[in-house]
């Protein structure tokens, strides 16, 4: 069974389809994730932590869900800086 990609969910939620986002150098710096530890994870070779699910979502503030087999985790950001991370098991 292949795992879903959320990376790519994500940008496809947010911007139609995830090939037209290209990470800049803000993009880095503010997510603290190096250029290919990123593609790892756009590949879906490797797994995001939380921190990086909820540095990304910071980035483009919007909410994160994902949803895996025996888990839920939502990340919703807002921008007055208040931010509810939840993990149902």
């Amino acid at each position: 069974m292949e795992k879903k990609n959320i990376i790519r969910e994500f940008l496809n939620e947010i911007l139609g389809d995830h090939r037209q986002f290209c990470p800049n150098e803000h993009f880095y710096t503010f997510t603290r994730i190096k250029c290919k530890r990123w593609g790892q994870i756009y590949r879906n070779e490797k797994s995001p932590t939380l921190q990086e699910l909820y540095d990304i979502s910071a980035y483009f503030k919007k909410a994160l869900n994902v949803i895996t087999d025996k888990r839920q985790l939502k990340i919703d950001f807002d921008s007055t800086e208040k931010t509810e991370l939840t993990l149902n098991i």
